[in-house]
């Protein structure tokens, strides 16, 4: 077999009986359910086999949503937190940050802005305090960004 070709052929270790089957990526690509062997195959692809993944990822991408741009809007509210993860940069131990919180009328500004804009969803975040308040803020806040009719729940 050509080196051209063994690029477009993939070794599988699904075995039956005593042989192997041999599929191409364009094989598994048409499949609707794929095994841990075909993502790690599809995730490996290079050349024209990554090529043929991507034309595959945009034919699908286009089937269920679409040639859209949906924005997606992120409030991160606070930077305050009291966990000390050491791999994040907002953690309690962080001197080197100076810390805010948004008030509630911030906060619903932003989210109004994201719906007048036509934002496909928005996301409250921020630190991590484990607190009866803060929760009951934040469930407030959803509340008020439901009633406001800026978003629909479905």
């Amino acid at each position: 077999m050509r080196q051209g070709d063994k690029d477009l052929f993939l070794l599988l270790s699904l075995k039956s009986g005593n042989s192997y089957e041999r599929r191409t990526i364009k094989d598994i690509l048409i499949q609707d359910d794929f095994s841990k062997s075909d993502l790690v195959r599809l995730l490996q692809s290079t050349g024209d086999e990554r090529r043929l993944l991507f034309e595959k990822s945009a034919e699908v991408r286009l089937r269920y949503i679409g040639n859209k741009v949906w924005f997606r809007g992120l409030i991160e509210f606070s930077n305050v937190c009291s966990k000390d993860c050491l791999y994040c940069g907002i953690r309690k131990g962080n001197k080197n940050l100076e810390r805010y919180t948004l008030s509630d009328d911030e906060i619903l500004t932003a989210a109004k802005y994201a719906f007048d804009n036509r934002y496909g969803s928005i996301a409250l975040q921020s630190g991590e305090l484990e607190s009866r308040s803060v929760t009951d803020r934040i469930e407030n806040l959803l509340h008020k960004i439901k009633s406001s009719q800026m978003v629909s729940w479905e």
